[in-house]
């Protein structure tokens, strides 16, 4: 929990930016209890979550506001902003795919992200000096953050009573997807389901396909920032409120690009009763550490269990885990994460 902030510091705070720009990039999550959300003067009716989103608006505001191109690409890339337009779990994936948009070295991307983060750190030392002898003016920062619960005019219309995934890879490299699903129908007219289809590690939407295997067909696909590809499969017929269906998919991977160690499902039905979530690693490339998860939050899923936990997982001799969950909410984050052997 923060304390009553001391003054800040342009140095300590590019510091901060720097070392949150790690990974996957910058989460209300990871200010949660960070030194940044830390310079946020008390206040007794927030929690941890609430002064680790205010930072975290904060920041993006002032992102926004860099007025040079170069800088503001770079921080937005470094800082994983921008509305997906720099895809990948690391820092370094997300500079690569800028100075290629750029047509520039590396070495240049990362000069600019050192420079927008003293420009950043420079705004937010005069930002969080004048909120904090306001604090009320803090609340305009403050969000509510996605709880996994379903509000009022935004609940799914279907459920899915059972979900089979299966993933298999190659070496290193995801090949393909296949996913059996049984829909429960909590509306009438509906005649379509859409898939979300995604690698994180090769951001091209041209990298992967989906083909109906059964009791579907295909509809129109839509391409979507951070890589995301929409795929409409059209349902045999309209269901009416009640009805049950089951439909079948495969989505082929076209990349030589190793997989980012994780393959999740992001639940966006009202519930899900039944996920089977398989792996199937190659036999010659097995990871050193795998562990399932289930997870509302961003670090989680990447997050080793202690010791001796019941979510490692022992592939078999030929590659092969699975885990099973049951009674997945709306909202929450289901798969399999694993670690190389360095």
């Amino acid at each position: 929990m923060p304390t009553d902030s001391d003054e800040p510091s342009t140095d300590s705070i590019r510091r901060e930016l720097q070392a949150v720009a790690r990974d996957e990039g910058l989460t209300a999550a990871k200010l949660e209890h960070s030194e940044l959300a830390g310079l946020i003067v008390r206040r007794v009716d927030w929690s941890p979550s609430d002064f680790g989103g205010a930072f975290y608006e904060l920041i993006c505001e002032t992102v926004g506001q860099l007025r040079e191109e170069k800088l503001r690409l770079a921080a937005q890339a470094a800082l994983g902003l921008g509305d997906g337009q720099f895809p990948g779990r690391t820092l370094s994936l997300r500079q690569k795919e800028l100075a290629a948009s750029k047509g520039v070295h590396g070495d240049t991307v990362r000069d600019w992200w050192r420079d927008a983060a003293t420009r950043i750190a420079e705004r937010l030392v005069v930002l969080v000096a004048d909120l904090n002898q306001n604090p009320g003016d803090w609340d305009r920062y403050r969000s509510d953050r996605p709880t996994g619960t379903i509000e009022a005019g935004t609940r799914p219309n279907f459920s899915l009573s059972r979900v089979d995934v299966a993933w298999r890879l190659v070496g290193k490299v995801g090949r393909e997807l296949v996913s059996y699903r049984s829909l429960v129908a909590h509306a009438d007219g509906i005649d379509r389901y859409s898939v979300q289809s995604w690698y994180y590690s090769d951001p091209r939407h041209s990298a992967y396909r989906v083909h109906p295997l059964l009791n579907c067909a295909l509809g129109e696909s839509t391409a979507m920032p951070r890589g995301i590809l929409l795929t409409d499969l059209l349902l045999p017929e309209t269901l009416m409120k009640g009805d049950r269906v089951f439909f079948a998919y495969r989505v082929e991977i076209d990349s030589d690009r190793a997989a980012e160690p994780i393959f999740l499902h992001e639940v966006r039905a009202a519930s899900v009763e039944r996920l089977i979530f398989r792996v199937q690693f190659d036999p010659d490339m097995l990871p050193g550490l795998v562990w399932s998860f289930a997870a509302r939050g961003e670090l989680e899923p990447f997050t080793l269990p202690p010791d001796g936990s019941s979510r490692y997982l022992r592939p078999s001799r030929l590659g092969y885990v699975e885990r099973e969950f049951t009674n997945c909410a709306y909202g929450g984050k289901y798969g399999i994460s694993w670690r190389w052997v360095e």
